[in-house]
């Protein structure tokens, strides 16, 4: 049978430790709380219980856990420890057994003898009889040991005797704490071990101190001593100093005071009588090899050695293992027995030991047997014990007043408070409504749980509030369906759910119109001017702001024409993009501005028609190049074609509705989903401030607007507009994004706005960002611990730092755990399943055929009404299409898909034989146009032209021009590829793509080509694997390319010195290392950056863990004249990185074996590898392993062996 007891469960507080160092001054003074005697009532004993499992060794995973338990209650208990335990130091409530603790299997346990024996109690479980004989115990227990009997009553060493510098300074008094002794035996031995200290309060004894005091005074404190002398002779007992007690008469009152009966009374003195305790200390040690069992409980004898004072210490006595005497400490272990007395009648026995297991301690004394400092461990008990880093440990809580604001209320569910000792409350933290307008940020990396936490947010705030919710997913998932899953758990339907799945429908909010503004009461040039840089705002994300403000005077040119079509001279008060696009090719092509009442505007156009002929067509050209980009996608035409009408969604009044508005974006690309959360955003704005014109005096709901992957938003400036005036329109941001750092380059204003502004911040996992670090810091954690914190936070982990009402103090931040996923989320524990499923389902469908009905237009309908996203009605004068047919590329091209044609006028659209639909001369619409009656996998890759050219030269420039249309047609094709701007699945990759297919499709015969190539405005870079050339600097000025038009020198980007091939190599090298470091779960890369900017230069692409670090890296070698420092360099620069991987990428096996000799015998320095090898020898049998380079691989090679595509398509 079990010993009773061993299988009980009790509750304890586990005491996870940390690297913060203890304050030892006021340990024993906190420790006197618990000193609790009461007449009527014994005393609690206190167990602290250390339990060591595990095996030791290099692979070992020995490790101490730390409990501490009552059989009182615990909260005079908890309240005792977190005043002795650093802050840091986490306290978790817990239920365990002894069994549980120690890891054994269910049917081994320690015999019983006889004596240690007892009856099993209502809650213990009957059990059979260990399976395994072999199984038994060895213990060991500590006892008071004092030269004379009474001399328990003297001190024992107190904690500050221990406490020296544990900080490192002092090597040779770190680790001096008996506890830290105590825990590396029981990290440096095998055998499972329980340690067990009980503590129990003593009464007040201090009549027995004073009458002793006097004894010594009066030299009667040895009537023992003198009955054996009068009986046995003069024999006296050794002091702890080796001298021998003079005899005295122990009735003389005129003899001195001796100094051994002096040094006893001095430290009497010292002694509180008053609050004092007993303690009892044993160790069991369980295991089937008794040497191992022996060796183990021998070590942890060892462990309060230090524990001695001057005239009591603390002694181990070991029972062997198996003994009857052993399994009588582990039955007594198991019951938490105490002897309370620390005398006994045979100490006046001749001979007899003065040792009792009742050691008595004063709180100094219990401090040092129960305490340790994290430092003074040594490195085997530390990782055994594993103190928590300073940068896991918990956070202390705010105020409870100040917590309650946010406590269980109604409002945005951010998650559960964790308190100092890391537990989870049950309340839940909320952001009330009152703070809400002063914005959120959510920021974590991927994967950190973000989406999740903003969706509960939202849901549980939608019954908190009476405005809209308005729901912009720029991220691109399915997040907005699955919150619409969790909407119908909680709320039963989705009746006030707009859903605009924007793949198939979009808002019916037109975007180039001041009418409703003007419904509004609003002055129309304020209207008019919003319009307008809202517009190029919108442009500006589609381009990227750097690009599209290169072009200064084209954006200033832009927003004036948007103007002019405004002026009342047109009586207009909606325009379209069509017409906005044919203004602009009537003023470039006659120089005239639109007609305008506005002397000033007016004066802005004709300056700009003013300057030279080159200059001014350059600045239109660029007009309508960025005025094309608001509907490049052609899905999104709708947006900039639509007259307000009956149908218009009517943004305003949903704003006050108790509703949700969803814009569900997935399916397009990156920059057609930032344009239209742009434009809904900048609607959105509209909306409020006429809301507010309205009614300027009334009370508006609130709304909210929750935006995932803000970032790709932060660079307009209607973000920046939101954040800074929102609030007094009542308007509520929540922006989530993996990291605000993001932002600080592109665009500093919205970076300072969220940092210095936004009333909450709620962040997970941040890998670098010191402004957030900065902005979270306190007096009690610098910008240093806070940005470690960051960096160490766990999924589903969260600092929080919540907005305060006003007039009141800010809390500080504080750490949260995600709450559960709401019910009905696809990965939560209660999906919708079987029925409930069914009527999401319908519900759901319900919802986007309502939301298309009432408030939506489909994708791609353009102003002639047509519904195919890419058909055209005949030529659009002045749009980026109308190019002149010496530039286009559709008429010129001698390859075309079976099944198309295209009219030859420009545009140039593209018409399907079979029912003769016109499509755009775009890649998107070539692909419409070749499933409009076949199939893309059915065409030859290679009879796909490309669409178009980005040719910037003015008629007189091509008419000046010494080279034929065709030969610059193919300049520009041939530069296009190099900076990749080719739809590399349907037009042209250069991975995989010859370049005498862009020959084919600009129109150019064989002697044109040579004659660009004997110019040297051409060059032939490879024919191996395929052609690929490379234009030269003089070619690029033929056709007017110069760095402000093409991709500047700098991090992620390529620059124009750099050759066709060397950027194929790269983009194959890139693509492989995705596939090697990043696509398998089981890889540390999560993106891929082509070139990667490091200390000494710049990596040509590299593999990055989500801290930043470099995981693999490459180098695409191009072998020149000055390969002998060149390579070396390269080498050190992907070295100095440290990387898993280094992959060199080379054109052929000749180049591989230039690039080793050059680093096994560089001009400069040790040779960075250790070989080479015969030229003739394949790179992939290379075996190498250096910091700078693993792996060799020809170009060739890598694309058509070891990439697992086969080719675009």
């Amino acid at each position: 049978m079990f010993p009773d007891g061993f299988t009980t469960e009790r509750t304890y507080l586990r005491v996870h430790p940390s690297d913060d160092p203890l304050q030892p001054d006021r340990i024993a003074q906190s420790l006197t709380r618990l000193h609790r005697t009461d007449a009527d009532d014994d005393p609690p004993t206190y167990e602290w219980l250390f339990a060591a499992t595990g095996d030791t060794g290099p692979d070992g995973d020995r490790r101490i856990e730390w409990y501490v338990g009552t059989d009182g209650p615990l909260g005079p208990l908890r309240r005792t420890l977190r005043q002795i335990l650093p802050d840091s130091v986490d306290l978790v409530e817990t239920e365990c057994t002894y069994r549980e603790l120690l890891e054994l299997p269910p049917d081994v346990a320690p015999a019983e003898t006889d004596a240690g024996a007892a009856a099993v109690g209502d809650d213990e479980e009957p059990v059979a009889d260990a399976a395994d004989p072999d199984w038994d115990v060895a213990a060991v227990e500590w006892e008071g040991v004092g030269d004379r009997p009474a001399d328990w009553q003297c001190p024992l060493p107190s904690l500050s005797a221990f406490a020296v510098d544990d900080t490192g300074d002092d090597t040779d008094t770190a680790g001096n704490w008996p506890l830290a002794s105590l825990l590396d035996a029981l990290a440096t031995s095998d055998a499972p071990t329980l340690v067990q200290l009980l503590l129990t309060p003593r009464a007040d004894w201090t009549a027995a101190k004073e009458d002793r005091i006097v004894d010594l005074e009066l030299h009667s404190d040895l009537r023992r001593n003198a009955l054996i002398q009068s009986v046995f002779g003069s024999s006296q007992p050794p002091t702890t100093d080796g001298t021998t007690e003079p005899t005295r008469d122990p009735d003389s009152t005129d003899e001195p005071v001796n100094p051994t009966n002096r040094r006893r009374i001095d430290a009497l003195q010292t002694v509180d009588a008053r609050q004092s305790f007993t303690l009892n200390a044993r160790a069991i040690t369980l295991d089937t090899d008794p040497d191992r069992a022996t060796q183990t409980s021998t070590a942890v004898a060892s462990g309060l050695r230090a524990i001695r004072g001057d005239h009591y210490r603390v002694t181990p006595t070991t029972y062997d293992y198996g003994t009857d005497a052993a399994q009588d400490r582990g039955a007594a272990l198991c019951q938490r027995e105490t002897t309370e007395s620390p005398t006994r009648w045979r100490h006046l026995l001749p001979g007899t030991s003065n040792a009792s297991p009742a050691i008595v301690a004063d709180p100094g004394a219990v401090a040092a047997c129960c305490v340790v400092n994290g430092p003074a461990l040594g490195p085997a008990a530390s990782r055994a014990v594993e103190p928590t880093p300073t940068d896991r440990t918990g956070i202390e809580l705010p105020p409870r007043t100040v917590l309650d604001r946010y406590l269980d209320q109604p409002g945005m569910t951010v998650g559960h408070p964790k308190t100092t000792d890391r537990e989870r409350l049950d309340a839940t933290l909320s952001l009330p409504p009152s703070i809400q307008a002063l914005h959120t940020t959510l920021f974590g990396a991927t994967g950190s749980g973000k989406t999740a936490v903003g969706q509960t947010m939202q849901l549980t705030n939608h019954a908190a509030t009476d405005g809209a919710t308005v729901y912009i997913d720029a991220k691109g998932d399915n997040a907005p369906a699955e919150y619409a899953r969790t909407h119908f758990a909680r709320y039963g339907d989705l009746d006030d759910v707009h859903y605009f799945d924007c793949t198939e429908y979009l808002p019916a909010l037109p975007f180039l119109t001041v009418e409703p503004l003007l419904d509004a009461s609003l002055d129309r040039e304020w209207a008019v001017n919003t319009v307008a840089e809202h517009y190029v705002d919108l442009l500006a994300a589609a381009m990227g702001p750097e690009q599209f403000y290169s072009a200064e005077a084209a954006v200033e040119v832009l927003e004036q024409l948007v103007r002019a079509l405004f002026d009342p001279v047109h009586g207009a008060d909606s325009i379209s993009q069509q017409e906005l696009l044919a203004a602009a090719a009537q003023f470039h092509e006659t120089g005239n501005p639109p007609p305008v009442s506005d002397g000033a505007l007016h004066q802005k156009l004709a300056n700009t028609a003013a300057n030279a002929p080159t200059t001014f067509d350059s600045i239109m050209s660029a007009v309508t190049r960025r005025i094309g980009l608001a509907t490049n996608d052609a899905r999104l035409a709708p947006l900039f074609e639509a007259q307000p009408d009956a149908s218009t969604f009517d943004l305003r009044a949903a704003l006050d509705e108790d509703c949700v508005i969803v814009f569900d974006l997935q399916g397009y690309g990156d920059r057609s989903r930032t344009l239209l959360a742009v434009a809904i955003l900048s609607q959105l704005w509209r909306a409020l401030q006429r809301r507010q014109s309205l009614a300027p005096a009334r009370d508006h709901p609130l709304v909210n607007c929750y935006i995932e992957e803000a970032a790709d938003l932060a660079t307009t400036g209607i973000l920046d507009t939101l954040l800074a005036q929102g609030r007094s329109f009542e308007l509520a941001l929540t922006l989530a994004m993996q990291f605000p750092e993001q932002l600080r380059e592109s665009h500093p204003r919205v970076y300072a706005e969220l940092l210095n502004d936004v009333g909450t911040i709620i962040t997970g996992n941040v890998g670098v960002d010191r402004r957030l670090a900065e902005r979270l810091a306190t007096s009690d954690a610098d910008a240093d611990a806070v940005a470690d914190r960051l960096r160490d936070l766990q999924r589903g982990e969260w600092l929080v730092r919540p907005a305060a009402p006003f007039a009141t103090r800010q809390p500080r931040p504080f750490a949260v755990a995600s709450p559960s996923l709401p019910e009905g989320h696809p990965e939560s524990d209660r999906p919708l399943t079987g029925a409930r499923e069914a009527a999401f389902d319908h519900a759901f469908e319900t919802a986007k055929t309502r939301t298309r009905d009432q408030r939506g237009v489909a994708v791609g309908r353009t102003a002639s009404g047509s519904t195919d996203p890419a058909a055209v009605d005949g030529p659009i004068e002045g749009s980026v299409a109308g190019l002149t047919a010496a530039t286009a590329t559709i008429p010129h091209s001698e390859r075309f898909p079976d099944g198309l044609t295209y009219l030859d006028e420009p545009p140039y659209p593209l018409v399907c034989e079979t029912c003769e639909t016109r499509y755009a001369a775009t890649p998107e619409g070539m692909r419409r146009a070749i499933a409009c009656h076949g199939s893309l996998d059915a065409v030859d890759r290679a009879a796909i032209p490309i669409c178009a050219l980005d040719l910037q030269l003015t008629s007189g420039e091509r008419a000046a021009s010494p080279y034929s249309d065709a030969q610059l047609r193919l300049l520009a094709a041939v530069y296009m590829a190099h900076q990749q701007r080719f739809d590399p699945t349907l037009e042209y990759d250069l991975v995989w793509d010859s370049m005498t297919n862009l020959e084919a499709y600009v129109g150019i015969d064989t002697d044109g080509v040579q004659e660009l190539l004997d110019d040297g405005l051409l060059r032939v870079d490879c024919r191996r694997p395929h052609k690929l050339y490379t234009v030269t600097p003089e070619g690029r000025d033929a056709i007017g390319v110069g760095h402000r038009e093409g991709i500047a020198y700098g991090d992620g980007t390529g620059d124009l010195s750099e050759s066709s091939l060397h950027v194929a190599m790269v983009a194959v090298g890139a693509r492989l290392l995705e596939q090697e470091f990043v696509a398998p779960d089981d890889q540390l890369g999560t993106r891929v950056e082509r070139y990667y900017g490091v200390d000494d230069g710049r990596l040509d692409a590299a593999v990055l863990d989500d801290t930043g670090e470099v995981v693999a890296a490459l180098e695409a070698e191009r072998i020149n004249n000055d390969r002998g420092e060149a390579i070396p360099k390269d080498f050190d620069k992907m070295a100095a990185c440290g990387p898993e991987a280094a992959w060199w990428l080379v054109k052929t096996r000749g180049d591989a074996h230039q690039v080793l000799q050059s680093l096994n015998d560089p001009p400069d320095g040790a040779p960075r590898v250790p070989r080479t090898y015969s030229e003739n020898m394949a790179p992939r049998e290379y075996r190498l392993d250096t910091p700078g380079l693993t792996e060799v691989v020809p170009f060739e090679y890598a694309r058509d062996s070891l990439l697992d595509a086969d080719g675009p398509r």
